[in-house]
């Protein structure tokens, strides 16, 4: 539990000083240093003072500002689709668990469609139809988020179900209080655990949504860092150098490892239905 707080409080400094850290060595992931590449694109050296890391194959951008400021790219994607599945599947949870009726059963059934849609599938087609000064970033949160809220929905619905017929809750509205009033202040607060319960163990889902799909070429777009991308531009070096792959890819299993870590020991401590 502690190692995996260090491991994401380290990751989120790492995203946020991106910039001054790099600047250290005096590199960012943007410029090309082909004085580093022999003339087939192969890198001169694995390692040097300047580039400690080393460079990338062909372009011969400096690898450890490639995956300091790849930190930043998953941590945001990864956040930011989280709160917007999130905030999705919250509001139809709770809104299907304490409305119930027909409203309930279009919700839920909206909901199964959503689980069972192709996410991966929709996101290769918006890449031909989304045009190309469209924010990659806000486009991949919007995707993975819009196509993520359907499981929060599932146990948002059943944990309001359960608490609607509880007697603080049957009071409220038998002294007249209105729905919105109930759920807002009644209601949401004794659910708060179990959404952000939920939220730390999707996490490493949304993050390695975006490194897949950057690893198929339908993510983030060159040259902004990306973990996906650089693993999928890794794999054609791989018999140069293993290490091309190492670095992009020891950094997305350390940060993926330690939010589930967290989300596991959260759900095990504080899950409202083992206590």
């Amino acid at each position: 539990m502690v190692g995996s707080v260090v491991i994401i409080v380290l990751t989120i400094l790492l995203a946020v000083f991106a910039p001054l850290i790099c600047s250290i060595n005096g590199q960012d992931p943007y410029t090309y240093h082909l004085d580093e590449l022999d003339k087939s694109g192969v890198p001169l050296h694995n390692s040097t003072f300047n580039h400690w890391f080393g460079v990338e194959p062909l372009t011969g951008r400096d690898l450890f500002a490639i995956v300091v400021f790849g930190a930043r790219t998953s941590l945001l994607i990864g956040f930011g689709a989280t709160v917007f599945a999130l905030l999705l599947g919250s509001l139809v949870g709770v809104i299907a668990g304490f409305v119930g009726g027909k409203l309930d059963t279009f919700l839920s059934r909206s909901t199964d469609l959503v689980l069972l849609f192709p996410e991966l599938i929709f996101m290769i087609a918006l890449r031909s139809l989304i045009p190309d000064w469209f924010p990659r970033e806000l486009l991949m949160i919007l995707v993975i988020g819009a196509f993520g809220w359907g499981a929060i929905a599932r146990v948002v619905r059943s944990q309001t179900l359960v608490l609607a017929n509880e007697g603080f809750i049957l009071s409220s509205r038998v002294l007249g209080a209105k729905k919105f009033y109930t759920i807002l202040r009644h209601l949401l607060p004794n659910l708060m655990s179990t959404i952000v319960i939920f939220g730390a163990i999707s996490i490493p889902g949304k993050i390695g949504s975006e490194a897949a799909l950057s690893f198929l070429g339908v993510g983030i777009s060159a040259p902004t860092p990306s973990w996906g991308r650089s693993i999928a531009d890794a794999v054609q070096w791989i018999n140069v150098d293993a290490l091309y792959l190492v670095y992009p890819g020891l950094a997305l299993f350390l940060i993926t490892f330690a939010f589930n870590m967290l989300g596991d020991f959260l759900n095990k401590k504080y899950d409202p239905r083992r206590l």
